[in-house]
């Protein structure tokens, strides 16, 4: 609480060094080795599949809303003793548009996410479940 009696929240975030899946794929030009796509595809999944445990569907993933976070620090060594690249996990974002699977879109031609990233099933029973992520 402040002077004026105001109270104050703070959030603290994770920053994404890495930026969004979407700038990494630009930053490629012409998409990304299959060495890159690997490893943010399995943290992807991961994610969803626990998203989906608890009951939920993201409905709008997209490689805008998949940010990259570095997970080895400056002093990360190799095992020969090598400094090490810096390597980057993929973390689903932007949760804004999640909802209980398995509900239907309330309002006709109302459907949730980004039209390109939709699932064809989504457009035309607009039933939500965790196959609508994938």
């Amino acid at each position: 609480m402040d002077a004026e009696g105001e109270h104050w929240c703070n959030i603290w975030l994770e920053y994404a060094a890495g930026g969004s899946l979407a700038d990494r794929i630009q930053s490629f030009g012409r998409g990304l080795p299959e060495s890159k796509v690997r490893p943010y595809a399995k943290s992807v999944l991961l994610g969803l599949s626990y998203i989906h445990k608890k009951g939920y569907v993201h409905c709008d993933i997209k490689p805008q809303n998949i940010l990259l976070v570095d997970t080895n620090d400056d002093l990360a060594m190799s095992v020969s003793g090598n400094r090490r690249v810096k390597e980057s996990i993929a973390k689903i974002a932007d949760l804004g548009l999640a909802k209980k699977a398995r509900q239907r879109q309330k309002g006709k031609g109302r459907l949730r996410g980004t039209a390109l990233y939709m699932a064809p099933d989504l457009i035309q029973d607009e039933q939500y479940d965790s196959h609508t992520d994938i």
